[in-house]
């Protein structure tokens, strides 16, 4: 049974006259109440041996990590076309339009020109190698990862196949969520030196 408070006429009557305060403290432990209720109906911890090495993890938090490692690969490509549009001379509009249509491994070879000369592509040997793989990673993750143990009949296969592709997982999220990091931090800071140098024309 659920902790949460469901909003009937008395009870609407009751948080209307809440003051800020109340409302406040109200929605702090309403909060509260639903990670523990969404915790006892959903397992969203990673299981590991005494070791730290990963034993496995649910469905719900594999789709949840799959879905942050989709977005980091997303942005990290738009990010790279946004630093290489913004530091290539003239406008940054028809920069952008020139490579719309590049595939990612164009893009980083540019970069990586660009990026001996220029001290804010602080971008790493590893880095740079991590980005080569990063168009089979989001390939794998956004075509393939579902369909090899989802059409499994047998179920302890599929369960053994699922836990070694969420293994998979596990190891992949991270790495692209440091990188991803990294070249959105690179992207604000190209953004604001090259706006500050057009105002300064």
């Amino acid at each position: 049974m659920s902790n949460l408070k469901r909003l009937d006429r008395d009870f609407y009557r009751s948080i209307k006259n809440m003051s800020n305060e109340e409302m406040a403290a109200f929605l702090d432990r309403q909060a509260k109440l639903a990670v523990e209720d969404y915790k006892k109906e959903h397992d969203l911890s990673i299981q590991t041996d005494e070791k730290g090495k990963y034993i496995g993890m649910s469905r719900d938090l594999f789709k949840i990590i799959h879905s942050e490692l989709i977005q980091q690969v997303q942005t990290i490509e738009y990010n790279l076309k946004i630093i290489y549009s913004k530091v290539q001379p003239g406008d940054f509009c028809d920069n952008y339009e020139s490579i719309e249509k590049l595939n990612l491994g164009r893009i980083i070879a540019e970069l990586k020109k660009i990026g001996n000369e220029a001290d804010y592509l602080t971008l790493t040997e590893e880095d740079y190698r991590l980005l080569d793989e990063i168009r089979e990673i989001r390939n794998y993750w956004c075509h393939q990862c579902y369909i090899d143990f989802g059409y499994i009949p047998n179920n302890d296969e599929r369960e053994a196949k699922f836990q070694e592709i969420a293994e998979k997982l596990h190891f992949d999220e991270p790495r692209t969520w440091k990188l991803s990091r990294k070249i959105e931090n690179i992207r604000l800071y190209v953004v604001k030196k090259y706006d500050k140098k057009k105002s300064h024309r």
